[in-house]
């Protein structure tokens, strides 16, 4: 909490943030198998992806890479929640990202 009276999730933050990383710097293609097990190829109309299921945050819903963050982002900090929205991300975030850490 601020003292501006504003609640952050400075924990939450950090672990998306942390996970931008992860994605640019030598793993790539796991951000891409993550777009295609979870998003369609980019549409021909507008260029953009589409999920295949609904990501488990608003925000993840941007795109494929703010969804793999919003991902790991509630694996960490909220493991049963992103286990019964959806339990073929927090597979993926456990087999791929964390390497069969659970939290």
């Amino acid at each position: 909490m601020t003292n501006l009276g504003v609640n952050y999730d400075l924990a939450g933050i950090i672990v998306h943030e942390m996970t931008h990383c992860f994605q640019f710097n030598g793993n790539y293609s796991t951000a891409m198998s993550w777009a295609n097990q979870f998003w369609t190829a980019r549409n021909s109309y507008n260029g953009q992806w589409q999920p295949v299921s609904a990501p488990p945050t608003d925000y993840g819903r941007t795109n494929p890479l703010e969804d793999m963050a919003e991902s790991v982002k509630l694996y960490v900090t909220s493991a049963s929640t992103l286990k019964y929205k959806d339990s073929a991300r927090y597979d993926f975030v456990k087999n791929y990202v964390m390497n069969g850490m659970e939290f």
